[in-house]
């Protein structure tokens, strides 16, 4: 049942539960359930674990850029 699992997981994303992790192509469990806030993600090369910051001030920072080039900043994740 494969068109389920992706509504699941379409579900998870919009509620925010889940991030999904391009860089991984998987999902990871939100570590700040509660907390409107961008997805900022350390995520080691050679063994794949995978920190979740609070990343307002990223956040902030991307906003004023979106801003200042007339852009809306609606969602972003930043993977490093």
């Amino acid at each position: 049942a494969p068109p389920t699992v992706y509504r699941a997981l379409d579900f998870l994303l919009e509620q925010g539960f889940i991030h999904r992790l391009a860089t991984q192509n998987n999902y990871v469990a939100c570590m700040h359930l509660g907390a409107r806030h961008m997805g900022v993600f350390l995520v080691c090369k050679r063994c794949k674990k995978t920190v979740e910051l609070l990343g307002e001030n990223v956040r902030d920072t991307l906003t004023e850029l979106a801003d200042k080039n007339q852009f809306s900043l609606e969602e972003a994740l930043v993977e490093v």
